[in-house]
């Protein structure tokens, strides 16, 4: 019976969400998520929530992926998919040859050109799910497949094939769980649908199947709602 409660509230869920942004290109459903600041009220014109703000969550991201990066006999070419107001990838940019730093939202792009000027950056309007992604060795999607459906994600992960590497970082229920639970694209990810625990996304279980040379994890952090956010490191 809980099951089922639970099952009927994350169709209401999705179903509301559908609604939202019903006829929206995902370009249009970003950029109204950020006009509306829908993901945290903030002095700042763009903001990308506690997800990228919070240091229990970002530092310890950015000392794992610092000490990767600069573990590579090469200063790297990174592709950061979905870098939102780019509070991370400020901290992650100087250990790179190239940072090119993607999101799906013009007026974002524009902003994060000048705030963040230097030779080493390079930010680029892209549509993920629609577009060619830019060419380099490692590529960075830091809790952004959990915003889109699973349609979209399926589009994205074929791409991925070109790198060399893979950081994968996503919100998910700690214990066992249903990976993958479908969602539209758009605000929500599959733990905030007033559920107090559900799915996540987890690219190496069906409907996906992700294949890649190795995989491991490379940070976990555990969230005072007892969820945690994990990043994976694959070698494709």
């Amino acid at each position: 019976m809980i099951e089922f409660a639970r099952e009927i509230k994350y169709r209401l869920f999705s179903y509301l969400e559908s609604l939202r942004y019903r006829g929206k290109t995902n370009r249009e459903t970003f950029q109204k998520i950020y006009e509306n600041r829908l993901w945290g009220n903030s002095s700042q014109q763009f903001y990308s929530g506690p997800g990228s703000h919070d240091v229990k969550v970002v530092d310890p991201f950015v000392k794992d992926v610092l000490a990767f990066l600069k573990s590579l006999p090469n200063s790297p070419i990174v592709i950061d998919l979905g870098c939102g107001d780019f509070n991370v990838g400020s901290k992650l940019f100087e250990a790179c040859q190239l940072y090119i730093a993607c999101d799906v939202v013009p007026k974002l792009i524009e902003y994060n050109k000048v705030k963040f000027v230097n030779k080493s950056i390079d930010f680029r309007c892209v549509d993920i799910v629609k577009d060619e992604l830019p060419k380099g060795e490692v590529v960075i999607i830091r809790q952004v497949l959990q915003h889109l459906s699973n349609a979209d994600i399926a589009l994205v992960l074929p791409k991925l094939a070109a790198f060399k590497y893979l950081i994968i970082t996503e919100h998910i229920p700690v214990g066992n769980f249903v990976p993958n639970l479908d969602k539209p694209s758009g605000l929500g990810i599959r733990m905030h649908n007033g559920l107090k625990k559900d799915s996540g996304v987890v690219i190496t279980e069906p409907p996906f199947n992700f294949k890649a040379a190795s995989v491991q994890t490379l940070q976990t952090t555990i969230c005072e709602d007892q969820s945690q956010v994990v990043t994976w490191l694959f070698t494709i």
